[in-house]
């Protein structure tokens, strides 16, 4: 669950950026509401780092 944390900030940012393009928001005023958005997605990613700070993506066929 703690590796599904890693895809939350860049779904955030596309499911924002969606969403202003969608209500007609100038290019702008989207920019100025991802940034935000995009620090406010990073916390659970913070959070599931100090759950399991020894998290490493390793090559596949190793660590098994």
């Amino acid at each position: 669950l703690a590796s599904l944390a890693y895809l939350l900030p860049p779904l955030t940012l596309v499911l924002g950026a969606g969403l202003c393009v969608a209500l007609g928001l100038p290019d702008l005023v989207t920019a100025v509401l991802c940034v935000p958005l995009l620090a406010l997605s990073l916390i659970p990613l913070a959070y599931a780092d100090r759950v399991k700070p020894g998290l490493q993506i390793s090559k596949m066929g190793e660590g098994e």
